[in-house]
């Protein structure tokens, strides 16, 4: 489920397949590694009429059976599994570099002269056209190159504009005026006119708030002394009042 890749799993194919069938004279070089010693004879014979058992069993196999059916049961085995794996891993980007190989070891391979039955039944698939597994196996891959080889795009240059290497070097201005920017970027120039600009009217917005802020404080101010000037001054009148009662009573008395 998760496709994840297994070498091991191909290249056991390939190295089966590099073992039990016979090599063409003109076939080119496949470096696989040797699944069993040198002098061991696996081939499948040239004549060979042993029609094989489908399901193929393959516990008979691990158990030692060298026979020409066993050898085309696990013949007919590893081509059907090339297209399996293929399926699998068809969405890799490694696809034309995992299973180049299986299509030379394939072109390679010298297909015995089977009896017709063994042709229909073993090196056979029921298709239409009476190709063989083993050539319907060799297409279906190569197809599967091709498009992989069409829809592989190669490496492009960057469309957008070099992007320059920061430098930290100091840079030497010969006309050099305070709170003017010298930087290369003009968007990082810009995004510092635009911040200078904004501290500067932050700056001034607050002395003009303060300003307000005195001008009020000093109108209330005046306010309030007035209010208590008028204060004092209706109290003084009170009192003058009250004491000028007290005299003339003071006199009545007399």
């Amino acid at each position: 489920m998760s496709r994840r890749l297994l070498p091991e799993a191909i290249n056991f194919i390939a190295s089966s397949l590099l073992i039990l069938l016979p090599r063409r004279k003109d076939a080119k070089a496949v470096t696989y590694p040797e699944l069993l010693a040198p002098e061991t004879d696996l081939k499948l014979p040239t004549s060979s009429t042993t029609v094989p058992a489908d399901p193929v069993d393959l516990a008979s196999a691990l158990d030692g059976d060298d026979s020409d059916e066993g050898k085309t049961n696990l013949v007919a085995v590893a081509l059907r599994l090339i297209p399996t794996y293929a399926a699998l891993y068809s969405s890799s980007a490694a696809f034309i570099e995992i299973f180049k190989p299986i299509t030379s070891v394939l072109e390679g391979s010298r297909l015995p002269k089977q009896s017709p039955v063994l042709k229909v039944r073993l090196i056979a698939v029921a298709c239409a056209d009476g190709q063989t597994l083993h050539s319907t196996t060799s297409a279906t891959l190569t197809r599967m190159l091709g498009f992989a080889q069409t829809s592989r795009l190669p490496l492009a240059l960057q469309a957008h504009k070099p992007i320059p290497i920061k430098t930290f070097a100091p840079r030497f201005e010969e006309d050099f005026a305070p709170g003017h920017h010298y930087d290369p970027d003009a968007e990082r120039n810009a995004s510092q006119k635009l911040k200078a600009m904004y501290k500067k009217e932050r700056k001034g917005a607050i002395r003009e708030l303060r300003k307000d802020n005195r001008f009020l404080a000093g109108e209330k101010s005046r306010e309030q002394a007035e209010k208590d000037r008028e204060y004092n001054a209706k109290m003084r009148r009170a009192e003058g009042e009250i004491n000028m009662e007290r005299a003339e009573e003071k006199e009545m008395q007399r």
